[in-house]
């Protein structure tokens, strides 16, 4: 019980502060309004609201990784379904195993909560 308790909170920090950096990152093309991270599955939920649209976008990443690569830390993120069928083809075509750099202001609760 108490494991899943400091699992829960973990991911729930883990998915306030990914949700904090996509949103820097995507200010200009729309906010997350939404992110649920699951470290235990390595499945991401999230929900975009893109500017100009009337829908939000819906993603779901069904299986992500966390790498140290020369003392940087970068999410790997497979598996990549989304709301948008054309978005499917994008995250298909250029995104699949794509390394994104977390930024270093985020690598130490990264790294605490990991």
């Amino acid at each position: 019980m108490l494991n899943k308790i400091l699992h829960q909170s973990k991911d729930l920090a883990l998915s306030s502060t990914l949700k904090t950096i996509l949103n820097n990152k995507l200010k200009k093309f729309g906010t997350v309004s939404y992110l649920k991270l699951n470290t235990k599955d390595k499945k991401i939920e999230l929900t975009v609201g893109l500017k100009g649209e009337l829908e939000p976008l819906q993603v779901i990443v069904h299986r992500y990784e966390i790498k140290e690569i020369e003392e940087r830390y970068y999410l790997v993120a497979y598996d990549i379904e989304t709301s948008r069928e054309w978005i499917n083809l994008v995250a298909k075509e250029y995104l699949y195993s794509e390394k994104f750099e977390i930024p270093q202001k985020y690598v130490k609760t990264m790294k605490a909560l990991i």
